[in-house]
């Protein structure tokens, strides 16, 4: 068998684990926006230009392809 808590845990306790989860996400959501200085769009900060493959100047990968929807 397991270990069993002896105690019920208080409602402070119990409040205090569940408002750290509600912040993690309310933070996990929150991005920072900044422009490429090469192609102009919107990006992550610290992270390379989905659009054009570029990191502070410096091409680093392969620009992500242009998906066209096929209509039927």
């Amino acid at each position: 068998m397991g270990a069993v808590p002896k105690k019920q845990p208080s409602d402070t306790r119990k409040n205090q684990r569940h408002r750290a989860w509600e912040n993690s996400q309310i933070q996990a959501m929150h991005v920072d926006l900044i422009t490429c200085s090469n192609c102009g769009e919107q990006t992550v900060k610290h992270r390379a230009c989905l659009s054009c493959g570029f990191y502070k100047g410096v091409a680093v990968t392969e620009p992500k392809a242009q998906v066209r929807k096929v209509s039927e």
